[in-house]
């Protein structure tokens, strides 16, 4: 039963030992086009509330209304 646990404790830190990238190690530099970037946060508020506006123009209006009032009546 020793001799197990020995094993398993030397798998782990075998295993662990090969997750280790090094004292040394860089991040190579990446060139990312612009447009490819995280927009601003400003920018992405702006075109989520433009976007929202748009659903609600979209999906409110009679034709809507009429189409739920016909769901309801017609229990769909």
């Amino acid at each position: 039963m020793k001799n197990i646990a020995l094993l398993g404790i030397l798998a782990v830190l075998v295993l662990e030992a090969g997750c280790t990238m090094g004292p040394k190690y860089k991040r190579p530099a990446v060139n990312v086009p612009q447009a490819y970037r995280t927009p601003e946060p400003q920018q992405a508020t702006q075109a989520l509330v433009a976007w929202q506006r748009a659903m609600v123009a979209a999906l409110s209006g009679p034709v809507l209304t009429q189409l739920i009032h016909t769901a309801i009546a017609q229990k769909l």
